[in-house]
């Protein structure tokens, strides 16, 4: 069977099912021998990445599909590893916004804490960046430029 990444993603994979499907990948798909799987699956993916940099259509049928966010941040810091150039470091607020003043949250939460959040559709709090690399929009930033939840931005400077 024949999946693609928007339908499985969105649940559609054609069989009914319990919330558990099993399926088996075609051996053309499976990366049998490696050392380092990040490196491996990121290589196989991303072949020839150095010079497709700034190729827009290079990232548009290639998705690393990964079981964790801890794995997705393994996946993210290779990549840049590999692009060429220096990474730019960006880092979010520190604390709880002061003005909410009927709100006592900023005298309970320490800087500490905030900078270690880390869930699901909520941005981590250091952000590492390079021209030629590819992140997801998770807000709505402006949706009469296109720049809408779900949507791939490349760095191009």
């Amino acid at each position: 069977m024949k999946l693609g990444s928007l339908q499985t993603g969105d649940g559609n994979v054609g069989i009914p099912n319990e919330g558990e499907v099993t399926f088996e990948l075609p051996d053309d798909i499976l990366i049998k021998n490696y050392d380092d799987p990040i490196s491996a699956i990121v290589n196989s993916t991303y072949d020839g990445i150095g010079n497709n940099v700034t190729n827009l259509n290079f990232f548009n049928e290639r998705d690393i599909l990964t079981p964790t966010n801890d794995v997705v941040e393994l996946v993210n810091d290779y990549v840049l590893s590999i692009l060429p150039g220096d990474e730019k470091v960006y880092l979010s607020s520190d604390e709880i916004s002061k003005q909410e003043t009927k709100s006592s949250l900023h005298d309970n939460y320490s800087t500490e804490y905030l900078n270690n959040i880390k869930c699901s559709a909520f941005p981590n709090h250091v952000l590492k960046l390079k021209v030629g690399a590819v992140f997801m929009l998770l807000r709505n930033l402006d949706q009469s430029k296109g720049l809408c939840n779900g949507t791939s931005v490349m760095v191009l400077e």
